[in-house]
């Protein structure tokens, strides 16, 4: 599962969670990038973008803060969780984090807009829309509701 799910069913089972709070970046809908591309690959005026263009959801948080939105979207709509906060930890805390990866993965799509002329929709939008359709979701507020 993708891992607004699997934050979900981990609440779901367990009363304790815990994501870095030192890690950044910019959750992303790859329905959401997969829109963005065309207007680069059609281009202006018929010139598809050349050069390095970064293509994300707009806003950045740290996982810990994805985690809480998620949880968060799936307690108002109904889904029993026995864990309905998240605690911070730092990424050295976690031992599935193997590769050696920056603490700041967040991108800068202002190219892409200034290109364009679309601003992407924010993470939390899209993570809504996502989580709204979410199979996962809905078998969950199922059960709760018996």
């Amino acid at each position: 599962p993708a891992f607004p799910e699997w934050i979900i069913k981990q609440a779901i089972e367990s009363p304790e969670l815990f994501l870095p709070g030192d890690k950044t970046g910019c959750p992303s809908s790859s329905r959401d990038l997969a829109r963005m591309i065309k207007p680069l690959v059609m281009g202006k005026n018929g010139e598809p973008a050349s050069g390095i263009f970064h293509l994300c959801n707009r806003g950045v948080c740290t996982w810990r803060d994805w985690g809480q939105f998620c949880l968060d979207e799936a307690n108002e709509a109904g889904v029993p969780l026995k864990a309905k906060r998240i605690r911070a930890n730092r990424v050295s805390d976690v031992s599935a984090f193997v590769a050696k990866r920056p603490l700041n993965s967040a991108l800068d799509t202002t190219k892409y807009t200034d290109w364009t002329g679309i601003r992407p929709p924010t993470w939390q939008d899209s993570l809504s829309t996502h989580l709204f359709k979410s199979p996962v979701l809905n078998q969950s507020r199922e059960l709760a509701c018996g």
